[in-house]
């Protein structure tokens, strides 16, 4: 296993054939600790991004994704315009609340079964 940290590592074939100077890079996908968006990058056949399972709101926790750059005002550059776009639509039908309406929750649920998380 061999650790990679986002934007900097690149995997790079160095064997022939189909695979030859293919370039594998992660970047912060901002939906799980350590999940990436994948920047594949041939040749000959151009660039694909794979981006499934990711986020594009930044969470207490986590950064959102490096795609949407709010401070740059769009896309961010290493990932514009790929010959080919992967990703997914699993979260499209939820609607997130606030982040204040959400904690208020927490802390009601807390309250009110304060005595059963707490241990003696």
């Amino acid at each position: 296993m061999t650790p990679f940290t986002y934007n900097t590592d690149k995997i790079t074939s160095s064997s022939s054939g189909k695979c030859q100077g293919l370039t594998i890079t992660p970047f912060n996908a901002g939906h799980t600790l350590g999940g990436a968006i994948w920047k594949i990058r041939s040749p000959s056949s151009g660039t694909i991004v794979y981006a499934v399972n990711m986020n594009h709101m930044r969470e207490r926790h986590l950064d959102g994704t490096v795609l949407i750059r709010q401070a740059a005002g769009g896309i961010f550059e290493p990932l514009a315009r790929p010959d080919l776009f992967i990703t997914d639509a699993d979260r499209s039908p939820v609607i997130t609340s606030r982040r204040k309406d959400r904690d208020a929750a927490l802390i009601g649920i807390y309250f009110r079964r304060a005595s059963l998380l707490c241990t003696t």
